[in-house]
């Protein structure tokens, strides 16, 4: 495959499931569409990799940021997946495990966002923007998780 192949069916592939994970929303949570969601989080996470590898120049900083925006997502249907709740024991691992996963990301994505030049520079803003609003909905549960009863 050429270079440009492997950059489009990262593109392909991330908006591919920014649109699952928009109609998983939809949908209220179906239970098909958020595991095919997840399924193809995960399959563009192992595309961005592999990507990663045969990617040498500038256009590698955008398969970074791919990964670094997926990770959190990974960790979060890790613990949906598992049933992560209130009444689990030791769940603040999880969230431990999460915030480091999630600050991680976004130390990654400001440092792509520096590398990255021309339209794809928005690419890891858009990633920022939507890892905010999932890092906020865990800070919420986290507290309210935390209140006493």
């Amino acid at each position: 495959m050429t270079e440009r192949q492997w950059f489009l069916g990262n593109i392909g592939g991330i908006s591919l499931f920014g649109t699952f994970l928009l109609l998983s929303f939809l949908t209220f949570g179906n239970r098909v569409i958020i595991l095919m969601t997840e399924t193809i989080g995960f399959l563009t996470l192992t595309l961005a990799g592999i990507t990663l590898y045969y990617i040498r120049n500038h256009k590698k900083w955008l398969m970074i940021s791919i990964i670094a925006f997926l990770t959190p997502w990974l960790i979060f249907s890790i613990g949906y997946e598992i049933g992560i709740t209130e009444s689990t024991n030791s769940y603040w691992i999880w969230f431990v495990l999460f915030y480091l996963g999630t600050i991680a990301a976004f130390v990654l994505m400001k440092k792509s966002y520096l590398k990255i030049e021309g339209l794809y520079k928005l690419f890891p803003v858009f990633f920022i923007f939507f890892n905010s609003m999932l890092f906020i909905y865990m800070a919420v549960l986290n507290f309210w998780w935390f209140l006493p009863v």
